[in-house]
């Protein structure tokens, strides 16, 4: 699919339940009800979701701004849950997915999510050249640049043994990302072999990493008369008695902080997480807020090389 433009969606502009080997290309979408959304404080507008029993998938090339998730690959509904779209004998795992060459605004969540919960699997992942192209006091600043996990209890139906698990998601790389989101790369959940290169965050952005779930308070649909209320706006910030995430095998390099830290009470962040094998390399922090920050009581695992 490739040549669609799209104003103003009511949800999601493309929604893919067990679709295999396909291009989506060369998409533009555009909110233009700025000053009417505004009151909103949550439209599901999502733009490109690729969802349960989806692989071999190229997503090339897309352009705009959203009201919620830019680009997700989720999977986290039982075969039982979703009888009226489920293909008989196919698997849920959402796998083999490359999302290149994305220029993007979102109003509230993620420029690129993933997600998966109830025994799904997401691996597989490749993301490279991710430009947030919000600019300060005219448009958006997003929460996230990457979601990667999620730990709200709605999603497991707050029952804990449906929870993701240590190995769900794996083997994600990211490369080579410009951003100024609150926070640029947020891992959360459980997920190994996660690998980052080419990290920067520029203007009034956020963390480069947070490890554990956070959460940003009171985000609406941006419009510039709004600047001062969303000015103040409280995030990133540890989402109470949430579950500890599970992080092993993650390295992240090549990080260039020139934010100047109104966002941010470090470079790295950590809250509520567990870690095996977490290495952070080669971080230029052009700004004066500290490298590392960790919620009161957690010990330093990060090892920072460089």
């Amino acid at each position: 699919m490739s040549g669609l433009e799209c104003r103003d969606q009511r949800w999601y502009v493309f929604l893919a339940f067990f679709c295999r080997n396909g291009v989506i290309r060369d998409m533009n979408l555009r909110l233009t009800r700025h000053a009417l959304d505004t009151h909103e404080t949550w439209r599901n507008q999502d733009g490109i979701d690729i969802s349960m029993g989806c692989s071999n998938i190229l997503i090339q090339n897309i352009e705009g701004e959203t009201g919620d998730d830019f680009i997700a690959n989720c999977s986290m509904s039982t075969p039982d849950e979703s009888k009226e779209w489920y293909v008989e004998g196919s698997g849920m795992d959402v796998h083999d997915i490359i999302v290149k060459d994305v220029r993007a605004v979102t109003s509230l969540c993620a420029i690129v999510r993933l997600l998966c919960h109830k025994g799904c699997k997401v691996y597989n992942i490749s993301l490279s050249n991710i430009f947030e192209i919000s600019r300060p006091g005219k448009e958006a600043q997003s929460q996230m640049c990457f979601r990667i996990g999620d730990d709200l209890p709605d999603y497991f139906r707050f029952n804990p043994e449906m929870r993701c698990r240590p190995g769900d998601m794996h083997d994600i790389s990211i490369e080579n990302v410009f951003t100024r989101a609150r926070t640029a790369i947020n891992v959360c959940g459980c997920v190994k072999n996660l690998h980052a290169r080419g990290i920067h965050v520029h203007s009034d952005g956020g963390p480069a990493l947070w490890c554990g779930f956070n959460a940003v308070s009171d985000v609406f649909i941006y419009h510039p008369s709004r600047q001062a209320e969303y000015d103040a706006i409280k995030g990133p910030y540890p989402v109470p008695g949430s579950p500890r995430a599970t992080l092993e095998d993650i390295s992240v390099e090549d990080v260039y902080y020139t934010a100047d830290g109104r966002h941010a009470p470090a470079v790295l962040c950590m809250s509520d997480s567990d870690m095996k094998n977490v290495t952070v390399s080669n971080v230029v922090n052009d700004s004066d807020i500290p490298l590392e920050w960790y919620k009161d009581g957690e010990q330093d695992r990060f090892e920072i090389k460089g």
